[in-house]
């Protein structure tokens, strides 16, 4: 079965995830079957008052918003980085993202096309903050750090 043959749908999103169906990182083709998810799954950490409501992290990329956890992820065009974006200006291991508890750091790795952060181009790790516009290549990105909110009050001020 070609691309062409593949259901809209599938399509569509095998698209947006940027997979490939001759080799695929998220949905695969199940011989007279139909399809199957074969992605990585990881459980997710909502923040809470029992979790100690540090910040969450993230970068929104076009209506993407991909979850950040603590320690490193890699972000680039190669399949099995962290977060993969499939641009030709961004190279294949671009740059890293480092979370350490509370603070964000943010190290390009020799990327061919640079990268900025808030207009400038950054040659050493660089500090993060909520809202900073980062620019892989030609991609644009915003981080994005986002503390638990407090307890509601009520009425009475308690």
């Amino acid at each position: 079965m070609t691309e062409a043959n593949l259901p809209a749908l599938v399509r569509e999103v095998r698209a947006a995830l940027g997979d490939d169906a001759k080799r695929p990182c998220y949905i695969r083709t199940v011989q007279r079957f139909g399809y199957a998810f074969c992605g990585a799954v990881a459980p997710t950490v909502a923040l809470s008052e029992e979790s100690g409501g540090g910040p969450a992290f993230s970068l929104v990329w076009g209506k993407r918003e991909i979850q950040l956890r603590d320690g490193e992820t890699v972000i680039g065009r190669a399949r099995g980085v962290g977060v993969r974006i499939d641009s030709r200006s961004v190279s294949r291991q671009h740059a890293r993202i480092v979370i350490d508890g509370d603070r964000a750091l943010l190290e390009d790795l020799g990327s061919k096309n640079g990268t900025c952060v808030g207009g400038r181009k950054i040659t050493a790790p660089t500090p993060l903050e909520d809202s900073d516009e980062i620019r892989l290549g030609s991609v644009l990105m915003t981080f994005r750090a986002v503390v638990a909110a407090e307890s509601t009050l009520t009425g009475d001020g308690t």
